[in-house]
């Protein structure tokens, strides 16, 4: 699939209704602006950018089934800990993607917080 056909269906499936590709184009812009990059790993979209020492942050825009999310965000965080990173962290509202990353444990030490209706995960690299 193209980034575009994968933001369509991402959009559609993951978002609040009237959401378009557009509107996640306009997020992905605005990160790759404050120095994040970009990669696709099957049918996933994952932005990501250094917030601090160490500290990376990413959001994944899925088109492909909930184990292929999982196994492009592990490659992800396996990039990450080779090139220094410490801990990756992620915002999400779906409280299924909990259970998703949980079962990335023991490879990789997960905490899961919740607070103001978000869920934010760390992984500890």
């Amino acid at each position: 699939m193209t980034p575009d056909e994968i933001l369509e269906i991402d959009a559609k499936r993951n978002h609040p209704p009237g959401t378009v590709a557009g509107n996640l184009i306009a997020e992905i812009n605005d990160e790759l602006r404050l120095g994040g990059q970009i990669v696709q790993e099957g049918d996933v979209l994952i932005v990501f950018r250094g917030v601090g020492p160490g500290v990376v942050e990413h959001h994944s825009f899925n088109a492909d089934t909930p184990e292929n999310l999982i196994k492009a965000n592990k490659a992800l965080w396996r990039m990450l800990k080779k090139a220094g990173a410490k801990v990756a962290r992620t915002q999400y509202q779906n409280p299924k993607v909990s259970a998703l990353f949980e079962s990335v444990m023991p490879e990789f030490d997960v905490s899961i917080t919740k607070e103001n209706g978000q869920f934010v995960a760390e992984v500890r690299l």
